[in-house]
């Protein structure tokens, strides 16, 4: 082998084999894990890493079987561990994501998700209302089935939920979505 061959030759080999290491330990466990393709930023880092992707457009889980609270209080809740592992007691119990989930109900202690959208202390958003008129998830959370990693894909300032009211107002009129200061802030 002539020098300019074996110089390129190691050359190469001493840029491919850091990468094929880093590849070796730090690469996703499933093909879920390496996808990507969502748009904008992603959000917080969640204690574990939920799939609503899979579970919304694969499996077609509706978002109120586990938010189930939305449709009668102001909050969504947070799944308890106990919806998780009622599915993930028999399904993928092998995935180390799901190993977490069955330490968490094992210890008897809540999965500490990160709240992804948030309003400020002083608008008083009310999801029942919302969920009452009609109003699908995806017009405020976007379309979870599609991110990877959810994030907030709206900027949920008031002149967004304004023209939102000012619009529901004429699409259902017996509602009336109310544009007063105090519908929100009270």
């Amino acid at each position: 082998m002539s020098r300019p061959v074996l110089i390129r030759f190691i050359l190469i080999a001493s840029l491919l084999l850091p990468a094929s290491l880093c590849m070796a330990f730090f690469w996703p466990e499933t093909t879920h894990e390496r996808k990507t393709n969502w748009v904008g930023a992603p959000g917080p880092t969640q204690p574990i890493a939920f799939y609503h992707h899979v579970h919304v457009n694969e499996l077609h889980i509706p978002c109120a079987y586990c938010h189930w609270t939305a449709a009668n209080s102001r909050y969504a809740n947070y799944p308890p561990v106990e919806v998780c592992w009622g599915c993930h007691k028999n399904i993928s119990v092998t995935h180390p994501q799901i190993a977490r989930v069955r330490q968490y109900y094992i210890d008897k202690k809540p999965i500490p998700w990160v709240r992804v959208n948030q309003q400020p202390g002083y608008v008083h958003f009310v999801h029942s209302s919302h969920i009452g008129a009609g109003i699908a998830c995806a017009t405020c959370h976007g379309n979870v089935g599609s991110m990877y990693a959810v994030y907030q894909p709206i900027e949920m300032n008031m002149g967004w939920c304004i023209s939102c009211h000012r619009q529901y107002q004429k699409k259902f009129h017996p509602y009336q979505a109310s544009v007063d200061c105090y519908t929100c802030h009270y």
